[in-house]
């Protein structure tokens, strides 16, 4: 079964935040890229801004050559989440 949005906050400098169905939460960054990150089991999907996609557990995200961009966006991820009081 698939998941729908609950709610959203558009942030103008970055992006937009969201929160689905699943409990996941993700952000669209105004670089085309997004992440989003699945409590259970914990994993995360990066998509680059030029469409590749990628699932990571957090074990394996220091191993990614994109660790520096997913690490970033991920601190914003959890940030912003925490700032609206969802849960990670």
């Amino acid at each position: 079964m698939g998941s729908w949005l609950l709610q959203w906050w558009e942030q103008p400098k970055y992006g937009l935040l969201y929160q689905l169905s699943d409990g996941s939460i993700g952000c669209r960054f105004n670089d085309a890229s997004n992440i989003k990150f699945h409590p259970f089991p914990h994993k995360i999907s990066f998509i680059d801004g030029q469409g590749h996609h990628t699932s990571l557990n957090s074990k394996r995200i220091k191993e990614s050559e994109d660790r520096k961009e997913l690490l970033g966006k991920l601190k914003y991820l959890n940030e912003m989440s925490n700032k609206l009081g969802l849960k990670t």
